[in-house]
């Protein structure tokens, strides 16, 4: 049985793309909804699409790696590159991130924001939909509250301030994104100021 050590590089159509620490040839890990196992495979990218093509040998056994060289998790391949999975895919481990966020700083959720801020509104308020609460708050600062490690991969929390244009009221919004602030991985939750 052979074994190599794989690190996380991207997300990419929904499957997580990893490197060996000794080849450029890009593998890629899709988790199998219907089971708790993850399907491995050498990567082909066909436009902005990833498809898995040939599958890796049975019996490898495929350790991923943090940055800082610790092991995360080993999973062991049986037929058609098929592993019982032992680690999760890079979205789970972001969701599991912005939840514990959430519920250290006891944020908001989203529902429970959208509702709170349609009531504050003035009754003669036109807006139904929650996307307009949204739409008509205006950015006043953005900044990188702390840093997060998913799969060996560095992501920020960060904190966006907005000031509704019709009420006034003003609002955090906590947001889990890539090191330009630019992709949103996951939404953390709100606090009202």
């Amino acid at each position: 049985m052979s074994t190599i050590q794989v690190r996380f590089i991207e997300e990419m159509g929904g499957y997580d793309i990893f490197r060996p620490l000794h080849s450029s040839e890009d593998l890629t890990r899709i988790p199998l909804v219907k089971s708790a196992a993850a399907q491995w495979g050498r990567v082909e990218i066909c436009g902005n699409y990833v498809e898995p093509s040939a599958p890796l040998p049975e019996g490898l056994s495929i350790q991923v790696m943090g940055d800082r060289k610790q092991i995360l998790f080993i999973e062991t391949l049986g037929k058609r590159g098929i592993a019982p999975a032992t680690g999760k895919s890079s979205a789970e481990y972001e969701l599991l991130a912005a939840e514990q966020f959430r519920q250290v700083h006891q944020l908001l959720s989203y529902e429970e924001w959208s509702t709170r801020l349609l009531s504050l509104m003035p009754a003669e308020y036109p807006g139904y939909d929650d996307t307009w609460l949204f739409c008509e708050g205006n950015e006043q600062e953005k900044e990188i509250v702390q840093p997060v490690r998913i799969l060996g991969k560095l992501l920020y929390i960060s904190r966006h301030t907005y000031s509704h244009s019709v009420c006034g009221i003003r609002w955090s919004s906590f947001l889990l994104q890539d090191r330009n602030l630019l992709e949103v991985r996951a939404i953390c939750g709100y606090q009202f100021l």
